[in-house]
């Protein structure tokens, strides 16, 4: 992602949300790439399986150019 790119953000949830990592306002408040990982989005369930989906299904509706992310987060955990 290229720096300074605007980034639209849904509305979280009381289960998931949003952590800025590299965002910043610029002078008229409107957030954008400040370099680096610049978001992570976080669910909080009863399960691994539902926190994974309802993080990927908030992840997408943030909209910002060329951005990526990882599919595989949650995927491979081990069984304890």
């Amino acid at each position: 992602v290229v720096k300074d790119t605007v980034i639209e953000l849904p509305e979280s949830n009381n289960s998931s949300y949003i952590l800025h990592a590299g965002t910043r306002l610029d002078d008229k408040s409107v957030l954008r790439v400040n370099g680096g990982r610049v978001l992570n989005v976080v669910s909080i369930s009863n399960n691994l399986e539902s926190a994974r989906e309802a993080a990927y299904k908030l992840n997408e509706k943030i909209k910002m150019h060329g951005r990526q992310y990882r599919g595989d987060l949650g995927l491979y955990f081990p069984k304890i």
